[in-house]
């Protein structure tokens, strides 16, 4: 048997285990990321010294594979023999040193008494002002911030609960589901998102069968939102306005460009991330324009929009106002009640973007997204 072989088979197994994954098969999952890690290891030992390349990619691909067997203790012998090989090349050491830390993370997990579910969220913010490790504070808490709010409105979707406008989840969806946040390998600024398990399985909605399934929910949801809007989210997302809420978070995510480049989304099961970017932000924020297009009356008035661009200062959702001071005045736009406040509470006292069209000497309101 050659490398190629081994290789081979490897892969094969390892699609039938993100296969068993699709299904909820998890058990059967690890036993065949298990496998495949053994494979892939009989391939590492064909390898010549000279190979150097394909070392490097068959070392990652078979710590990898134990990483998601769960087998930590098997992961970590290995990746420490594979670094102390003199031929291993950079970039394999490098990832190798993150497989560790995601290892060193699970295992501490696994040390409380809490229980935190399977197929956790990945999250990394790379570029501009972001730095290995370090990033603005107000950049990265809005973020985390509006991750919650995603999952606590996909749990809401999922229990067919009506659209909150105002206020906090219930007690009942913070319950069923609860965000914690993990260090992650440093390598721009990481995080890792985790939902803690919980003993009644009667919270979950019947679309919902455990923790796990909301994170694969919440992915899907944003993976819609931000690489197909118009198309794949409404198959998933029936509901208009829980549409809307969707991608004025998902926008809300994206960067401009000048604080950071760009935000990855991934489960640690499925090497395919979510990535939102400037591109990403234009598109969303297409969509919600051809929207208000549709439904505004009359249209025309879309032709004579006005961006005002300052501090959102207030707001009052229930008088139908906010107020942005711009170049030191304050102005009063008006008819923001359709607005949610887990999209817009965030954005006080941080720049934004208001778009906004006369009626009446009235600025009235379109849209609003932070300016940064």
């Amino acid at each position: 048997m050659t490398w190629a072989n081994d290789h081979n088979h490897a892969m094969r197994v390892a699609e039938a285990a993100h296969d068993a994954l699709k299904h909820g098969d998890y058990v059967r999952a690890r036993v065949l990321f298990a496998e495949a890690g053994m494979l892939e290891e009989q391939a590492l030992r064909k390898l010549g010294p000279n190979q150097t390349r394909t070392l490097g990619i068959t070392a990652i691909s078979a710590t990898s594979l134990w990483l998601k067997s769960r087998e930590y203790a098997k992961t970590e012998q290995l990746a420490y023999q594979l670094m102390s090989s003199a031929n291993l090349p950079e970039f394999a050491r490098k990832e190798l040193r993150a497989i560790l830390q995601t290892v060193w993370h699970q295992q501490v997990q696994g040390e409380t008494d809490l229980k935190f579910a399977p197929g956790q969220v990945h999250v990394s913010i790379k570029g501009g002002q972001v730095v290995t490790g370090g990033a603005p504070a107000d950049l990265i808490l809005s973020r985390i911030q509006t991750i919650e709010n995603l999952f606590y409105r996909t749990a809401e979707l999922y229990d067919k609960q009506p659209l909150r406008r105002s206020g906090l989840p219930s007690k009942h969806i913070q319950q069923m589901c609860r965000p914690w946040l993990f260090q992650s390998p440093p390598g721009s600024f990481q995080f890792i998102v985790a939902i803690q398990e919980i003993a009644q399985r009667s919270l979950f909605p019947d679309d919902i069968s455990d923790a796990r399934t909301l994170t694969e929910k919440f992915l899907s949801i944003v993976r819609a939102t931000t690489e197909d809007p118009e198309n794949e989210l409404p198959k998933i997302v029936h509901d208009g306005s829980y549409r809307n809420v969707f991608l004025r978070l998902s926008r809300s995510l994206a960067p401009s460009g000048k604080g950071f480049e760009a935000m990855e989304i991934k489960s640690l099961d499925d090497p395919i991330p979510v990535t939102l970017n400037a591109e990403t932000r234009a598109l969303i924020t297409s969509t919600i324009r051809e929207e208000q297009i549709r439904l505004l009356s009359p249209p025309r008035e879309l032709d004579n929009t006005i961006t005002l661009e300052g501090v959102l200062r207030a707001l009052d959702l229930d008088r139908d106002w906010l107020e942005v001071s711009v170049e030191n005045k304050s102005i009063k736009v008006h008819g923001v009640n359709d607005t949610v406040d887990d999209v817009i509470g965030p954005m006080v006292n941080h720049t934004v973007r208001v778009k906004a069209f006369m009626r009446k000497s009235k600025y009235q309101y379109l849209d609003i997204e932070p300016a940064e």
